[in-house]
């Protein structure tokens, strides 16, 4: 009798031993394979309307730069200053929807394609960019603020309609950012305008 039970005592303690064995060494692949799940989630959690607005702000940056470029070689010191900061952070912006096109495998856009396709985006038009290049001092000054609000104005409008109908949280992120930056830069515009 003693030794059937020291026999099962054995028995139980082996398999106790055996499911805490199991059990130690599969926290860390479970949680290793969680956090891979979730990236893939957010790589691949996007939608149209994503598509379209990082695809279409792209160029639409990109031309706020050629812009901002423009004035800080023509401009006076107060809109060569903002052209500079406008051209400071669409640029970084610009790289962060390119890499947001890669990652959900999405052709990236080309560089200033033609900007017909937005005019009502408040993208300028080539004979709006040859007038600037043709003037500078105050009137440039005046046509560069006139155009960049309305430029701006343009990708605030973008933006709103990501925020609507996006699902991408990065894409959603940044149109709050577009939103928020160039809204107080168009009040800077505007306060600029009324002081020349």
């Amino acid at each position: 009798m003693h030794l059937t039970r020291t026999s099962t005592l054995s028995a139980v303690v082996v398999a106790a031993t055996s499911v805490l064995s199991a059990c130690s060494s599969d926290p860390e692949p479970t949680q290793t394979n969680s956090d891979s799940s979730e990236q893939s989630t957010a790589t691949a959690d996007f939608n149209e309307a994503d598509v379209a607005f990082v695809t279409d702000m792209i160029p639409h940056h990109q031309q706020a730069v050629s812009m901002s470029q423009m004035a800080e070689e023509r401009g006076g010191p107060d809109v060569a200053a903002l052209a500079t900061r406008i051209e400071g952070a669409q640029q970084p912006e610009i790289e962060t929807m390119t890499g947001l096109l890669e990652d959900w495998g999405q052709e990236t856009a080309s560089a200033m394609p033609g900007m017909t396709d937005m005019g009502d985006m408040g993208d300028m038009q080539p004979e709006d960019m040859e007038k600037l290049m043709s003037i500078r001092g105050d009137d440039f000054d005046t046509l560069w603020l006139d155009q960049m609000i309305e430029h701006h104005t343009g990708a605030i409008t973008m933006s709103q309609t990501q925020k609507d109908e996006g699902i991408n949280p990065s894409a959603v992120a940044l149109a709050d950012t577009i939103i928020e930056a160039q809204q107080a830069e168009i009040t800077d515009m505007k306060q600029m305008l009324e002081s020349n």
